[in-house]
């Protein structure tokens, strides 16, 4: 419980867990919290570190996911690495290498510094490391570029500022975003407002769930905040109809709102998507050409008449932010090797693009060593 559900060691000095495991070990001798602490974490942190290092050895080659960001609370700084690789057996693994405070300033080479010595404190060969995904940060960005990693910006960070950058195009979807903010902080910060609230739901026979405060590093928290504003809009309005010194969202507004909740709906399906450990970088590019494709649709535009600027951006960003995948050899072939997808979301020559980029990397591993056995239960036809 303490290494799984982040316990703290006091748990074996409680009255309640003693009794729970006098009743279900009679025997048991508990550990103190000092032993606890001292020798049995230390070596199940031994245990695990042991094994995914030999994991890691034996794998051909390693991903790397790293993000750099200071805490609100008291301004620490933390640097994570999460290694992803493919077993012999042909299953996704991963492992967070490190999470650790970052100190001194955040320039690129510091940043660059800190890669190699986790990489190095793990064994792993640089040339090893296929691919270094970060966020777009400046800092990071030269980091990674002084390591001389080869890397890629992370997609849902990228998805993410194109739903920001269009938002801010339109000024009423911002006014409305604002409002919507300010109602449900009043709710979330008052227990007596949630339970007039909790009442009228009651009342009006409506789902019983509180408002979803967003915050301004998940774009999607804040659709999840205004897709649950306007499942609750009958309470809600009918709570500030007998409070004069809140303002509710006009008619207009909460047509808005609807509206950006349509609009956005696809791209919050993809970065649900994209946000699951089986999410490969194959992906990516039928992803963004399902976006664009959807927002030419005549249906689209139908459903959202009143958010043409915001559509407008969002094509216009997606464009400007994702223009590479097309251009970039691990994108292509990943797309192409993927048995979901093959050439269907690939040009004319960015498939020739691909199969070429795939005959020389075989030409030079069959140069090189022998074929890589795979030990796999399945086959994929190309």
């Amino acid at each position: 419980m303490i290494a799984l559900d982040n316990e703290p060691f006091s748990i074996v000095e409680k009255v309640g867990f003693k009794r729970l495991l006098e009743q279900a070990l009679p025997r048991y001798e508990l550990p103190s919290r000092t032993y606890i602490s001292q020798k049995i974490v230390p070596d199940i942190y031994n245990r695990i570190h042991d094994k995914i290092k030999t994991n890691i050895s034996k794998a051909i080659a390693v991903s790397v996911t790293s993000d750099i960001w200071t805490c609100l609370h008291n301004s620490s700084s933390f640097l994570s690495f999460t290694a992803h690789w493919l077993s012999p057996e042909f299953q996704l693994q991963h492992g967070v290498l490190a999470m650790k405070p970052f100190s001194g300033s955040h320039t690129g080479e510091n940043i660059a510094k800190e890669l190699n010595a986790i990489a190095a404190r793990w064994d792993i060969d640089r040339n090893k490391i296929h691919l270094l995904i970060h966020d777009s940060g400046a800092n990071m960005v030269k980091g990674v570029r002084v390591a001389e990693y080869d890397s890629a910006r992370c997609f849902i960070h990228s998805l993410q500022r194109v739903v920001i950058e269009a938002m801010k195009v339109q000024a009423e979807v911002l006014d409305v975003i604002a409002t919507g903010r300010r109602l449900v902080t009043h709710f979330n910060h008052s227990s007596l407002a949630q339970e007039k609230l909790l009442a009228i739901q009651k009342e009006l026979h409506l789902p019983q769930h509180q408002l979803v405060q967003d915050i301004n590093t998940r774009w999607n928290s804040t659709y999840y905040m205004a897709e649950r504003l306007l499942e609750q809009k009958r309470a809600i309005s009918l709570y500030v109809a007998e409070h004069d010194t809140l303002t509710n969202l006009t008619i207009q507004q909460w047509g808005l709102m609807e509206q950006c909740i349509n609009l956005l709906k696809p791209f919050e399906e993809i970065t649900k998507i994209t946000s699951s450990g089986l999410s490969c970088i194959s992906e990516a590019i039928p992803h963004i050409s399902a976006l664009k494709k959807y927002l030419d649709k005549n249906e689209t535009a139908q459903r959202t008449p009143d958010l043409a600027r915001m559509r407008a951006s969002l094509k216009a960003e997606l464009e400007s932010r994702f223009k590479s995948l097309g251009d970039n050899p691990n994108y292509l072939i990943a797309t192409f090797l993927d048995p979901r997808f093959k050439s269907d979301y690939l040009g004319v020559l960015e498939t020739e693009k691909a199969r070429q980029k795939i005959m020389i990397e075989y030409i030079k591993n069959k140069k090189s060593k022998q074929p890589i056995k795979v030990k796999c239960d399945w086959n994929v036809v190309l």
